[in-house]
């Protein structure tokens, strides 16, 4: 048995998978993680909005790469790592639920998701406090290097927002031992 998480894998359809009541289930457990990777995006925008209002004009904002910019400098270095450890941290997080019989069960499903939600959490949050690091430094040092690293935080945010089929492939890649 391969538990290589990364390989490729043919699943079951989720409708064929899963039972309706499960479907639904999942669906409003999906939309919980959503409102919470949400939240943690639009503070982040909206951080951005309040200290591009308060902090002055960004057409001040330069591109230099000197050590008087060093707050800059260290906190796209930590978006980076940020980055890099959002997207392996999967790798050790990452654990099979064993199914009982050959459908899985709704207390089964539910630690699937639970084990998928927290995953996703500590990821988001990676990458929130990258960003927010980020946009204090384009505060402080009006520097667009940091608005750089801060997009690029929101950018991966959004590309692991959970979606339906990306929700129902990670809870179902949970649960099949022969994936």
């Amino acid at each position: 048995m391969n538990d290589n998480p990364y390989r490729s894998s043919i699943l079951e359809r989720p409708e064929t998978f899963f039972s309706k009541p499960q479907l639904d289930n999942l669906a409003a457990q999906r939309k919980i993680t959503q409102i919470i990777v949400g939240a943690l995006m639009m503070g982040m925008v909206f951080f951005f909005i309040i200290s591009a209002v308060a902090g002055g004009s960004l057409t001040n904002a330069n591109l230099s790469f000197g050590l008087d910019k060093i707050i800059t400098i260290i906190a796209v270095g930590y978006a980076v790592v940020a980055i890099v450890l959002s997207q392996v941290i999967a790798k050790f997080i990452y654990k099979k639920t064993s199914m009982a019989g050959d459908a899985p069960t709704d207390e089964e499903i539910n630690k699937a998701h639970g084990q998928f939600q927290t995953e996703l959490i500590i990821r988001s949050a990676l990458l929130e406090g990258a960003g927010f690091f980020c946009l204090i430094a384009l505060l402080i040092e009006h520097n667009y290097l940091a608005l750089v690293g801060a997009a690029a935080c929101v950018f991966f945010l959004l590309l692991k927002f959970p979606q339906e089929s990306n929700h129902l492939y990670d809870v179902q890649r949970r649960l099949n031992d022969r994936v």
